[in-house]
């Protein structure tokens, strides 16, 4: 039997969780994300101390985000625990 999403993203990196996030903030039902790794966002997982800020900028670049999502100076844990509450 076959099964038809809605969306899949492959790569749970920041622009991949970023994706999902988003269409699930839009109403998609059906979202399959595919990983490399054992969880979506590994960067912050293996990269970032517990009160490392991730937020969208990055040494001095500043961007301008259209959507729903808003990564705004969130500490590691709070990040995380948004994604996987999506």
């Amino acid at each position: 039997m076959s099964r038809i999403y809605d969306l899949i993203v492959v790569g749970g990196g920041p622009g991949g969780i970023g994706t999902v996030v988003e269409a699930k903030i839009a109403g998609f039902k059906d979202v399959l994300l595919i990983e490399k790794s054992e969880n979506h966002s590994h960067t912050i997982r293996k990269f970032y101390k517990d009160k490392k800020r991730v937020d969208k900028d990055w040494h001095g670049q500043r961007l301008r985000l259209r959507g729903m999502l808003t990564l705004a100076m969130e500490q590691r844990r709070s990040t995380l625990d948004y994604f996987d509450s999506c």
